[in-house]
């Protein structure tokens, strides 16, 4: 169809076919769609730019509860790239903000659409849209384009929502670059047992923040953890209470922490530090099993002369419990 209409000498026809054709079946898992959106990425330019114009005179033309505004809109953003403003980026945000509350999303087609688009053009996705998507990138089974999206996810470094991820962020701006490029690279750390490479890197980075530095800015921001969550997720009653598990980003990031600090205790910039690596316990929580680490703090105590057990915890690390059930604040 798309082959059959050229861009350049048709936009209006070309727009007419991928709306009808989008109409009840654009959020189907069917390889079309998925050959015809590449297809168009792979569009020249100015042909790009010619159904750009089209598409945004149909969304303009159609019924506020028209499907061809939702379907204008998604193309838009498919072909969005290098092309000049189309004007519907409040829209496009609108639409995205609807993750902000979800944990993770199944088929991101129109999502990943809507990201591509503001980030063509310069713009960042609001925070807690970003940590939706990086959570979706992190599924069992995840989505090729969602997780493109999530790797030009830079910032923030840590993701929203919880309490020593938001405490960190917030005296980030006051600290040393190295700060960043420290707790950045302990996001990356998503393999059970880092690579020597990985270890390499970090215990360079750890070395240049210092770990006096490290001991005082840091051991604030994990007495924070285990906290309830500062922005509760929306849960759909047949999925589990993931308000009560550890955002996996972040969760990432304090293992990435706790395998740095094993990492660096024998050297010199490190030797005031004291590390105790252990199994990972975990407790049961509703519908997720053991797949949800209830405390990743339990896998290190801190340092000499500091607390060994993190405010809000038994003497085994765990949260203690509130009455409800949920841990205390």
């Amino acid at each position: 169809m798309i082959r059959r209409a050229y861009p350049a000498r048709y936009p209006a026809e070309l727009a007419d076919e991928l709306l009808t054709w989008a109409t009840g079946v654009l959020d189907l898992w069917i390889r079309p769609w998925r050959e015809a959106f590449d297809f168009l990425r792979k569009l020249p330019a100015d042909d790009r730019q010619h159904l750009s114009k089209a598409l945004v005179d149909r969304y303009h033309s159609a019924a506020a509860d028209s499907p061809d505004r939702l379907n204008a809109l998604t193309l838009l953003g498919v072909i969005s790239h290098g092309l000049d403003e189309d004007g519907l980026s409040g829209e496009r945000l609108r639409r995205l903000d609807t993750l902000s509350r979800q944990y993770s999303f199944w088929y991101g087609m129109r999502f990943v659409s809507f990201a591509e688009a503001e980030l063509a053009a310069g713009r960042q996705l609001p925070p807690a849209v970003t940590a939706a998507f990086r959570r979706a990138a992190l599924d069992r089974i995840p989505d090729s384009h969602v997780s493109a999206v999530a790797k030009q996810l830079t910032e923030p470094v840590l993701n929203v929502g919880e309490k020593w991820a938001e405490q960190a962020l917030a005296e980030l701006p006051g600290l040393y670059a190295s700060w960043r490029q420290l707790l950045r690279h302990a996001t990356t750390a998503t393999a059970a047992k880092p690579s020597a490479r990985w270890e390499k890197a970090g215990r360079k980075l750890f070395e240049e923040t210092g770990a006096d530095a490290v001991r005082e800015t840091m051991l604030p921001w994990l007495t924070l953890v285990g906290r309830p969550r500062t922005l509760a997720l929306q849960i759909d009653p047949n999925e589990p209470d993931y308000n009560q598990a550890y955002d996996p980003f972040n969760a990432n990031t304090l293992r990435g922490i706790a395998c740095l600090c094993r990492s660096c205790r024998r050297t010199r910039t490190s030797r005031r530090l004291s590390v105790r690596s252990s199994r990972p316990r975990w407790k049961r929580s509703r519908r997720l099993g053991r797949a949800t680490p209830r405390s990743p703090t339990q896998a290190f105590s801190p340092f000499p002369g500091s607390i060994t057990t993190w405010p809000g915890t038994n003497s085994r690390g765990w949260p203690r419990a509130s009455p409800t059930g949920a841990p205390s604040s």
